[in-house]
């Protein structure tokens, strides 16, 4: 009897641990870069006018053209896009897109009205199956559920629908008067139902700049610097450039897909680190490169092994690195 229940116990040890293995091994990558996960729920949430549908039809675009959204924040492929608009009327998206890209209908993005609540959609989910998006815009969440945003019901029901999408969705948010900068509504469960949430707010200088804070992450390390953004309006045209920390004054990115080597993967986190004080996140190491991110971590690879960077830590699949012992430091 001892020995069966021996047996038993290491059976069990066994079954747990090829388990750990197996989910330690699924690593899904962000649908863009640092911004949008690769599976699941993002939510983006902030005060009205921040910028959040704006820079959403920006991403839209990058997803629908294959193009990056800024340097290094590449979709992976170009394949259609659905924008759910419970917001806006369509004239008033289809111009917004017309200054970036031209029109909706020149590209992948499948602009669908919203009825709300979104669960009376009975024929989206079928719609969404034979479309096959590799992302959905749902614009906004309080208005999705009709303003039942304190009700678990609707939470319930909502994380129901979007999670028969099977993929990747984006929910905009607006905050309200329960809200903590923390959750992007009173109830919990919208921030627990998510894989991964941003906080948007207006940077403090002239212009529109945008920063964008992550508050939670289920599929990797909590970004805690915040990503940093200027929407640049010109007559006939809306666009997109990163900005650098506030006290650096309005820069743009000084790497180019051209240049990106081992050698200039030392350098560029040489000098983060420097500038940050702290390791250097690989999201931050590749927004500074025009690179899709399977080239870009094998380069990353090579600057390991030739001493330009190293990992923060002994995990094999690190994500945040140091300057290597070949750097200048």
């Amino acid at each position: 009897m001892a020995a069966a229940s021996g047996h038993l116990s290491d059976l069990r040890s066994r079954l747990a641990a090829e388990l750990l293995g197996a989910i330690e091994s699924v690593v899904v990558p962000d649908l863009v870069a640092g911004l949008i996960a690769g599976e699941g729920t993002t939510i983006w949430f902030g005060d009205g006018g921040v910028g959040k549908s704006i820079l959403a039809l920006l991403v839209a675009f990058s997803v629908a053209l294959g193009r990056p959204l800024l340097a290094g924040m590449e979709a992976a492929t170009a394949e259609p896009v659905i924008w759910l608009d419970f917001e806006h009327r369509r004239r008033t998206t289809r111009l917004r897109a017309g200054q970036i890209s031209g029109d909706l209908r020149d590209v992948q993005i499948d602009y669908v009205p919203g009825k709300a609540p979104i669960w009376s959609m009975t024929a989206l989910v079928e719609y969404v199956r034979v479309l096959k998006p590799a992302l959905i815009v749902i614009d906004s969440l309080g208005r999705a559920v009709e303003g039942m945003t304190l009700d678990p019901t609707a939470v319930a029901r909502f994380y129901d629908m979007v999670d028969a999408f099977d993929c990747p969705v984006l929910v905009l948010a607006h905050v309200s008067r329960q809200n903590t900068d923390l959750k992007p509504f009173g109830l919990n469960a919208w921030h627990d139902g998510a894989r991964a949430t941003f906080l948007l707010r207006k940077g403090r200088r002239p212009g529109h700049f945008i920063e964008i804070v992550q508050r939670k992450a289920n599929d990797g390390e909590l970004h805690t610097d915040p990503f940093r953004f200027e929407i640049v309006r010109e007559p006939n045209r809306t666009s997109l450039r990163p900005a650098a920390r506030p006290s650096d004054g309005p820069a743009t990115l000084d790497s180019s897909a051209g240049d990106c080597t081992a050698e200039a993967i030392g350098a560029t986190v040489e000098r983060l680190y420097s500038e940050l004080d702290r390791p250097v996140q690989s999201a931050e190491i590749l927004v500074c490169f025009a690179l899709r991110r399977s080239r870009f971590h094998e380069l990353l690879g090579d600057a390991v092994k030739q001493g330009y960077v190293r990992p923060n830590g002994r995990s094999g699949r690190a994500s945040a690195y140091l300057p290597g012992r070949r750097s200048r430091r």
